[in-house]
């Protein structure tokens, strides 16, 4: 009514803030005030002739439109205040309380700024992820476009699935057991996982899964937040098959061969090399070679640093003392390996 207009036209303006006021009286008064006005906020009474608040709710999520909304009535039962809520409304002001308007729309406009930044930060996750989000149980209620892409599931055959869909059958049943202890517990779990896609190929995701707790403190959805690593993980495999290929060559060479990690510990060693250094009844592997032979001269060590920063260390004739005691002329070469961890051979 044009009372109610005035009386909370006056109760606004004497915040002290500067306000302009579009009255809307029917349909067409709104349809025009919500594309010419462009209103910041929308006051509202529970019926006008043949129009109503739902009515007016309506409109705005046919255009599309995020204004806050704020019901002004005189009597509202729960149920209709539930139902107006559920609508779109951000609050109701009774008639005989309506000191409370000032306030209320100062929360609806954080709460609508609050809504518009994580709405943000969805899209943001969104665009850079493999997002899916489960409920208690495990069952996916949501799935973005990456996880869709990349499991070659669509949305609706992935909701109300659990992630046994795209298992790959590789993780063993303790490594599931304790990823579901941690995140059942409220804590955030991380981790690597090889999933299924539906054409039987595979994926590799770097995976953190984050509980949301209710106020007992117990989860009621599980958010997934997946990052595709399957190109580092062939990479990977690459590498460790050239180390092995490596290692197997210098086990097997006639030549003294060894190769070490950057902190100095055997990897592997041919067998003249443990025979020249007496290593036969002594275990290497995993130890360094300094803790084998302490006596090591200091300049040694320093050959060693400037090759794990990339120097290639040799010379052409240097005087070695076998195991056997036995003097010996060599040659010998110190270069670094840059596979997987790296280190020097």
């Amino acid at each position: 009514s044009i009372s109610d207009a005035e009386l909370i036209t006056r109760l606004l303006r004497s915040e002290n803030r500067k306000y302009e006021f579009y009255l809307a009286t029917d349909r067409d008064s709104f349809l025009k005030g919500i594309t010419e006005f462009s209103p910041a906020v929308i006051i509202s009474d529970n019926s006008l002739p043949q129009f109503s608040a739902f009515d007016a709710l309506a409109i705005l999520r046919e255009h599309g439109l995020n204004i806050p909304f704020i019901l002004v009535t005189g009597t509202v039962s729960e149920e209709f205040a539930a139902g107006i809520m559920k609508e779109g409304a951000d609050d109701y002001i009774l008639k005989d309380r309506m000191h409370r308007l000032p306030a209320a729309i100062t929360a609806a406009f954080t709460k609508r700024r609050m809504l518009r930044e994580i709405s943000d930060y969805k899209y943001a996750l969104d665009q850079a992820a493999i997002v899916a989000v489960t409920d208690q149980k495990g069952i996916i209620t949501y799935a973005n476009e990456n996880f869709c892409k990349i499991s070659q599931y669509s949305k609706n055959e992935l909701i109300g699935q659990d992630h046994r869909i795209i298992n790959s059958g590789l993780h063993p049943e303790p490594f599931i057991r304790q990823l579901w202890v941690t995140i059942a517990n409220g804590g955030i779990w991380r981790g690597e996982f090889r999933n299924k896609a539906r054409d039987g190929s595979y994926y590799w995701v770097d995976t953190t899964i984050i509980p949301f707790l209710n106020s007992q403190g117990k989860p009621y959805q599980y958010l997934s937040i997946r990052f595709d690593i399957s190109e580092r993980k062939k990479v990977e495999a690459k590498l460790a098959e050239r180390e092995e290929q490596l290692e197997l060559f210098i086990t097997h060479s006639p030549a003294a061969l060894a190769m070490f990690d950057k902190e100095m510990k055997y990897i592997a060693a041919s067998q003249r090399w443990i025979t020249d250094y007496g290593l036969e009844a002594r275990p290497i592997q995993g130890r360094s070679h300094y803790e084998i032979f302490p006596e090591i001269p200091g300049h040694w060590k320093e050959i060693h640093q400037r090759c794990l920063q990339g120097a290639i260390e040799k010379n052409e004739e240097d005087l070695f003392i076998r195991a056997d005691g036995e003097l010996s002329w060599l040659r010998w070469e110190i270069r670094p390996w840059h596979l997987a961890g790296g280190g020097i051979g």
